[in-house]
C-alpha cells in the first residue's frame, strides 16, 4: 500500500519550501535576482511612490529608527514557530507511518503523561516570558516614552470611513476644536472650528530626521440635511515601513510617535488595517517623507519656526 498519496506529496513538498523561505528571512540569504532596467526619475519629481520603485523586497524597506527592533522581534518569532512548525509537522509524519494500520495489529491507547504535559505547559510559560522580556524595552520606547512636543513634529489623524484626514496646526502652533456638526465634506471635512488656522491634507507629510507625535482619531460622519451622525467605527493606522501599526479605537484618542532615518525621503503609504466596512479596502494615503523646503511648500509655513502643542479637547465632540 502506498504511504503517501498525491495530496499528501504536494502538502509535504509545500511544507518544505515554508522551512526553506523561513530560513533564508531568518538569517538574511536572498535569492539572487537579475538586474533591474535602470529607471531614471525625472529631476522636476524627486519622489517616486514605493510601489512604483523596481526591485521591491518582499518585506518593505524600514525607514524608522526603532524599525530594526520591531524587526527583529518579529524575526524571533519567526525562527521560534518555525521551530515547533518544524517539529510537530516531523511527529506528525512519524506517528502517521508508525500507528498506520497494519493486518492483525491491536490498537493501543494511551490516556495522557503527566510529565509531557507539564513539560510543555512549562516550556512554553517560559518562551512567552522571555518574549515578554524581550519586547519589553521596544514596546516602552515606541508606546509610552513620548518626545517633548516642542521639539517634534505634530499631526493630527482622523480615520472616517473610507477615507484619511491630516490636519497640522497652523501658525498659531495650536489645533482647532472640532466638532461634527461643523463637519461639510469638501469644504470642512473634520469639522474644525475655524479651518483657516489648520492646515488639513489628505496626505501624511513629515520631516526627517525629526521626532513625530500623531494623535488618532476615529471620526463619525454627520449630515447636515436630516441632522443625523454616524457614530465612528474601529480602524487601524499601518505604516509598514515605519513598523507602526495602532488600532483607533472610537472616543479615545491615542498618541504614537516615530522618527524617520536621515536619507530615506520618498513617497510611501498608509492603509486601514482594520475590517472597518465595505470600503476597508479603498482605505489608503500617501505618506511623503520630505525636505524641509518641501514641507514649507505643502504646509504653507515654516513649521519649525512655529512649536506646537497639542491644545484642545481630549476627543472629538459630538
Amino acid at each position: 500500500m502506498t504511504f503517501l498519496s498525491r495530496p499528501h506529496v504536494f502538502s509535504a513538498r509545500l511544507c518544505f519550501g515554508v522551512l526553506l523561505v523561513g530560513l533564508a528571512s531568518s538569517t538574511g540569504i536572498q535569492a539572487q535576482a537579475p538586474e533591474p532596467a535602470a529607471v531614471t526619475t525625472p529631476a522636476s519629481s524627486p519622489l517616486v511612490p514605493i510601489w512604483e520603485q523596481p526591485d521591491q523586497p518582499l518585506i518593505p524597506e524600514i525607514i524608522s529608527t526603532y524599525g530594526w527592533d520591531v524587526d527583529y522581534l518579529f524575526y524571533l518569532i519567526l525562527a521560534i514557530t518555525l521551530f515547533f512548525m518544524v517539529l510537530v509537522l516531523a511527529l506528525f509524519f512519524y506517528f502517521l507511518v508508525r500507528y498506520r494500520y497494519q493486518e492483525g495489529r491491536r490498537a493501543t491507547f494511551s490516556h495522557g503523561n503527566n510529565k509531557l504535559e507539564v513539560f510543555w505547559t512549562v516550556g512554553t510559560a517560559a518562551i512567552l516570558i522571555y518574549l515578554a522580556f524581550v519586547q519589553r524595552k521596544t514596546w516602552s520606547e515606541m508606546r509610552q516614552e513620548l518626545p517633548e512636543e516642542s521639539e517634534s513634529f505634530l499631526v493630527n489623524v482622523f480615520a472616517e470611513q473610507f477615507v484619511w484626514h491630516f490636519v497640522y496646526p497652523g501658525k498659531d502652533g495650536k489645533f482647532e476644536d472640532t466638532s461634527l456638526q461643523e463637519v461639510f465634506p469638501g469644504i470642512n471635512p473634520v469639522g474644525l472650528a475655524n479651518p483657516d488656522n489648520d492646515v488639513y491634507l489628505q496626505d501624511l507629510v513629515v520631516p526627517e530626521d525629526t521626532p513625530i507625535i500623531l494623535q488618532l482619531y476615529s471620526l463619525g460622519k454627520y449630515d447636515q440635511d436630516t441632522g443625523q451622525e454616524t457614530l465612528p467605527v474601529l480602524h487601524s493606522f499601518f505604516a509598514s515601513n515605519v513598523r507602526i501599526k495602532l488600532d483607533i479605537v472610537p472616543f479615545y484618542p491615542q498618541k504614537i510617535w516615530f522618527k524617520i532615518l536621515p536619507g530615506k525621503r520618498g513617497i510611501y503609504e498608509v492603509n486601514c488595517a482594520e475590517l472597518c466596512g465595505l470600503g476597508h479596502y479603498t482605505m489608503r494615503a500617501n505618506f511623503k517623507v520630505l525636505s524641509d523646503a518641501e514641507l514649507e511648500k505643502e504646509l504653507g509655513y515654516n513649521w519649525r519656526e512655529h512649536p506646537a502643542t497639542f491644545a484642545g479637547p481630549a476627543t472629538t465632540e459630538k
